[in-house]
Protein backbone atom coordinates (compact mmCIF):
# COMPACT_ATOMS: atom_id res chain seq x y z
CA UNK A 1 0.00 0.00 0.00
CA UNK A 2 1.61 3.13 -0.60
CA UNK A 3 1.33 6.08 1.50
CA UNK A 4 1.19 9.20 -0.40
CA UNK A 5 -0.26 9.50 -3.65
CA UNK A 6 0.46 13.03 -5.76
CA UNK A 7 -1.94 13.62 -7.93
CA UNK A 8 0.19 15.45 -10.37
CA UNK A 9 2.52 13.76 -13.25
CA UNK A 10 6.17 12.87 -11.70
CA UNK A 11 7.45 15.97 -13.93
CA UNK A 12 5.75 18.20 -12.05
CA UNK A 13 6.30 19.13 -8.29
CA UNK A 14 9.45 16.35 -7.89
CA UNK A 15 10.46 18.11 -4.80
CA UNK A 16 7.24 17.51 -3.08
CA UNK A 17 8.04 13.53 -3.85
CA UNK A 18 11.54 13.49 -3.06
CA UNK A 19 10.79 15.44 0.22
CA UNK A 20 8.14 12.79 1.19
CA UNK A 21 10.34 10.04 0.47
CA UNK A 22 13.12 11.56 2.99
CA UNK A 23 10.41 11.28 5.36
CA UNK A 24 10.19 7.67 5.56
CA UNK A 25 7.14 7.82 3.14
CA UNK A 26 6.15 5.66 -0.33
CA UNK A 27 5.05 8.21 -2.75
CA UNK A 28 3.55 7.93 -5.97
CA UNK A 29 2.38 10.26 -8.78
CA UNK A 30 -0.69 9.44 -10.71
CA UNK A 31 -2.26 12.24 -12.00
CA UNK A 32 -5.84 12.75 -13.07
CA UNK A 33 -5.58 15.67 -15.27
CA UNK A 34 -3.54 16.44 -18.58
CA UNK A 35 -3.03 20.09 -20.10
CA UNK A 36 -4.70 21.01 -22.90
CA UNK A 37 -3.26 23.99 -24.85
CA UNK A 38 -5.17 26.19 -26.26
CA UNK A 39 -3.99 27.27 -29.56
CA UNK A 40 -6.51 29.96 -30.78
CA UNK A 41 -5.76 32.07 -27.69
CA UNK A 42 -1.83 31.61 -28.07
CA UNK A 43 -2.34 33.34 -31.43
CA UNK A 44 -4.49 36.17 -30.25
CA UNK A 45 -2.25 36.74 -27.65
CA UNK A 46 0.56 36.94 -30.06
CA UNK A 47 -1.00 38.91 -32.06
CA UNK A 48 -1.86 41.31 -28.85
CA UNK A 49 1.84 41.66 -28.09
CA UNK A 50 2.78 42.25 -31.70
CA UNK A 51 -0.05 45.05 -31.85
CA UNK A 52 1.59 46.84 -28.53
CA UNK A 53 4.89 46.75 -30.35
CA UNK A 54 3.44 48.92 -33.14
CA UNK A 55 1.79 51.29 -30.95
CA UNK A 56 -1.73 49.82 -31.62
CA UNK A 57 -2.48 48.67 -28.44
CA UNK A 58 -1.36 49.96 -25.02
CA UNK A 59 2.41 49.39 -23.47
CA UNK A 60 1.98 46.38 -20.92
CA UNK A 61 3.40 46.75 -17.29
CA UNK A 62 3.01 44.11 -15.86
CA UNK A 63 2.74 40.34 -16.77
CA UNK A 64 1.52 37.77 -14.28
CA UNK A 65 1.87 34.19 -14.50
CA UNK A 66 -0.53 31.87 -11.80
CA UNK A 67 0.60 28.66 -12.64
CA UNK A 68 3.88 26.97 -14.13
CA UNK A 69 1.89 26.12 -17.14
CA UNK A 70 0.90 29.58 -17.70
CA UNK A 71 4.14 30.64 -17.60
CA UNK A 72 5.59 27.41 -20.01
CA UNK A 73 2.99 27.64 -22.26
CA UNK A 74 3.05 31.45 -22.66
CA UNK A 75 7.09 31.90 -22.92
CA UNK A 76 7.39 28.22 -25.25
CA UNK A 77 5.41 30.54 -27.69
CA UNK A 78 5.75 33.62 -28.05
CA UNK A 79 9.12 34.72 -25.94
CA UNK A 80 10.19 37.13 -28.09
CA UNK A 81 7.33 39.12 -28.63
CA UNK A 82 7.06 39.31 -24.22
CA UNK A 83 10.67 39.91 -24.02
CA UNK A 84 10.23 43.21 -26.84
CA UNK A 85 7.97 44.24 -24.97
CA UNK A 86 9.61 44.44 -21.96
CA UNK A 87 6.91 44.33 -19.03
CA UNK A 88 7.66 43.64 -15.29
CA UNK A 89 6.61 39.61 -14.65
CA UNK A 90 5.31 38.75 -11.38
CA UNK A 91 4.91 35.04 -10.41
CA UNK A 92 2.71 32.75 -7.89
CA UNK A 93 4.99 30.67 -6.04
CA UNK A 94 8.96 29.54 -6.91
CA UNK A 95 7.70 26.57 -9.33
CA UNK A 96 6.48 29.48 -11.67
CA UNK A 97 9.46 31.64 -11.16
CA UNK A 98 11.86 28.70 -11.93
CA UNK A 99 10.07 28.37 -15.32
CA UNK A 100 10.71 32.08 -16.27
CA UNK A 101 14.00 31.80 -15.36
CA UNK A 102 14.30 28.73 -17.56
CA UNK A 103 13.97 31.02 -20.41
CA UNK A 104 16.61 33.58 -19.35
CA UNK A 105 14.31 36.43 -17.83
CA UNK A 106 13.64 37.60 -14.30
CA UNK A 107 11.11 37.72 -11.70
CA UNK A 108 9.90 41.38 -10.64
CA UNK A 109 7.68 39.68 -7.75
CA UNK A 110 7.21 36.54 -6.39
CA UNK A 111 3.85 36.25 -4.33
CA UNK A 112 4.52 33.71 -1.15
CA UNK A 113 0.93 32.48 -1.35
CA UNK A 114 -1.04 30.43 -3.65
CA UNK A 115 -4.28 32.64 -4.50
CA UNK A 116 -4.99 35.71 -6.67
CA UNK A 117 -6.33 36.84 -3.82
CA UNK A 118 -2.98 36.87 -1.22
CA UNK A 119 -1.39 37.87 -4.43
CA UNK A 120 -3.15 41.46 -4.96
CA UNK A 121 -2.74 42.11 -1.46
CA UNK A 122 1.07 41.49 -1.64
CA UNK A 123 1.74 43.41 -4.89
CA UNK A 124 -1.05 46.32 -3.90
CA UNK A 125 1.82 46.88 -1.29
CA UNK A 126 4.60 46.35 -2.58
CA UNK A 127 3.94 48.85 -6.18
CA UNK A 128 1.91 50.97 -7.52
CA UNK A 129 -0.98 49.25 -9.75
CA UNK A 130 -2.81 52.39 -10.24
CA UNK A 131 -3.63 52.62 -14.26
CA UNK A 132 -1.23 50.18 -15.54
CA UNK A 133 -2.14 47.76 -17.84
CA UNK A 134 -2.02 44.24 -17.18
CA UNK A 135 -1.72 40.86 -19.06
CA UNK A 136 -2.65 37.79 -17.97
CA UNK A 137 -2.66 34.53 -19.48
CA UNK A 138 -4.39 31.60 -17.30
CA UNK A 139 -5.84 28.68 -17.75
CA UNK A 140 -9.77 28.69 -18.67
CA UNK A 141 -10.98 27.34 -15.50
CA UNK A 142 -9.23 30.12 -13.78
CA UNK A 143 -11.68 32.51 -11.16
CA UNK A 144 -12.04 36.26 -11.73
CA UNK A 145 -10.85 37.04 -8.45
CA UNK A 146 -7.33 38.25 -9.72
CA UNK A 147 -8.72 40.21 -12.32
CA UNK A 148 -11.59 41.92 -10.01
CA UNK A 149 -9.02 42.79 -7.47
CA UNK A 150 -6.82 44.29 -10.37
CA UNK A 151 -9.70 46.59 -11.60
CA UNK A 152 -10.42 47.44 -8.57
CA UNK A 153 -7.10 49.22 -8.44
CA UNK A 154 -7.63 50.38 -12.11
CA UNK A 155 -5.84 48.27 -13.94
CA UNK A 156 -6.38 47.43 -17.56
CA UNK A 157 -6.25 43.95 -17.53
CA UNK A 158 -6.22 41.72 -20.82
CA UNK A 159 -6.82 37.74 -20.18
CA UNK A 160 -6.02 34.89 -22.62
CA UNK A 161 -7.59 31.57 -21.81
CA UNK A 162 -4.11 29.76 -23.44
CA UNK A 163 -5.18 26.50 -21.76
CA UNK A 164 -6.83 24.17 -19.71
CA UNK A 165 -7.25 21.18 -17.67
CA UNK A 166 -8.91 17.97 -19.40
CA UNK A 167 -9.69 14.82 -17.63
CA UNK A 168 -6.76 11.61 -17.84
CA UNK A 169 -8.29 8.58 -18.25
CA UNK A 170 -6.73 6.41 -15.15
CA UNK A 171 -5.94 2.94 -15.74
CA UNK A 172 -8.04 0.70 -13.02
CA UNK A 173 -4.29 -0.34 -11.41
CA UNK A 174 -4.10 3.19 -10.89
CA UNK A 175 -7.64 4.14 -9.07
CA UNK A 176 -6.67 0.89 -7.14
CA UNK A 177 -3.63 2.36 -6.02
CA UNK A 178 -5.23 5.35 -5.09
CA UNK A 179 -7.98 3.16 -3.29
CA UNK A 180 -6.15 2.03 -1.32
CA UNK A 181 -3.60 5.14 -0.60
CA UNK A 182 -3.23 6.53 3.23
CA UNK A 183 -3.48 10.31 2.02
CA UNK A 184 -4.34 11.36 -1.76
CA UNK A 185 -3.08 15.44 -2.19
CA UNK A 186 -4.70 17.49 -4.70
CA UNK A 187 -3.09 20.11 -6.56
CA UNK A 188 -5.34 21.96 -8.40
CA UNK A 189 -9.46 22.32 -8.08
CA UNK A 190 -9.84 20.26 -11.78
CA UNK A 191 -7.66 17.42 -10.30
CA UNK A 192 -10.49 17.28 -7.52
CA UNK A 193 -13.19 16.66 -9.89
CA UNK A 194 -11.74 14.52 -12.37
CA UNK A 195 -10.95 12.06 -9.03
CA UNK A 196 -14.55 12.69 -7.95
CA UNK A 197 -16.14 11.60 -11.47
CA UNK A 198 -13.56 8.44 -12.04
CA UNK A 199 -13.90 7.08 -8.31
CA UNK A 200 -16.65 8.74 -6.48
CA UNK A 201 -17.39 7.42 -3.11
CA UNK A 202 -14.13 5.85 -2.91
CA UNK A 203 -12.44 8.56 -3.24
CA UNK A 204 -14.61 10.70 -1.10
CA UNK A 205 -13.95 8.60 2.00
CA UNK A 206 -10.48 9.09 1.54
CA UNK A 207 -8.01 11.26 3.60
CA UNK A 208 -7.38 14.14 0.91
CA UNK A 209 -4.77 17.14 1.39
CA UNK A 210 -5.18 20.14 -1.06
CA UNK A 211 -2.71 22.78 -1.70
CA UNK A 212 -4.26 26.14 -1.27
CA UNK A 213 -8.13 27.07 -0.28
CA UNK A 214 -9.87 27.28 -4.18
CA UNK A 215 -8.93 23.62 -4.38
CA UNK A 216 -9.94 23.35 -0.62
CA UNK A 217 -13.39 24.68 -1.90
CA UNK A 218 -13.45 21.95 -3.81
CA UNK A 219 -12.65 19.35 -1.10
CA UNK A 220 -15.65 20.84 0.49
CA UNK A 221 -17.94 21.42 -2.38
CA UNK A 222 -17.99 17.55 -3.34
CA UNK A 223 -18.39 16.22 0.96
CA UNK A 224 -14.95 14.74 1.20
CA UNK A 225 -15.72 12.92 4.51
CA UNK A 226 -11.67 14.12 5.26
CA UNK A 227 -10.66 17.26 4.00
CA UNK A 228 -7.52 18.98 4.80
CA UNK A 229 -5.37 21.87 3.42
CA UNK A 230 -1.87 23.31 3.82
CA UNK A 231 -1.75 27.20 3.12
CA UNK A 232 1.38 27.55 1.87
CA UNK A 233 3.40 25.85 -1.35
CA UNK A 234 6.56 24.93 0.17
CA UNK A 235 7.55 21.66 0.15
CA UNK A 236 8.80 21.73 3.29
CA UNK A 237 5.47 22.89 4.43
CA UNK A 238 3.62 20.37 2.75
CA UNK A 239 5.70 17.64 4.12
CA UNK A 240 4.75 19.00 7.71
CA UNK A 241 1.40 19.05 7.09
CA UNK A 242 1.86 15.70 5.54
CA UNK A 243 4.10 14.15 8.62
CA UNK A 244 1.25 15.94 10.80
CA UNK A 245 -1.78 13.47 8.81
CA UNK A 246 0.10 10.75 8.68
CA UNK A 247 1.28 10.49 12.20
CA UNK A 248 -2.04 10.39 14.04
Amino acid sequence: MTDVILTRPKYEHSEYAEIILNHGYSVKNIPFIKISSNDGAIGSMTEYLEATLSGTESKIDFVIFTSKNAADITLGNCKEELFSVSPKIVTIGPATSEVVRKYNSSVFYESKGNSGASLMIELSNFCDLNGKNVLLPCSKLSDDNLSLGLSKHNCHVVRFNIYEPVNRTVLPEELMEVAEARLVCFFSPSAVVSAVEQLGQTILDKDALAIGPTTYEQLQFHKFKKPNMTETISPDSFADRVTELLDV
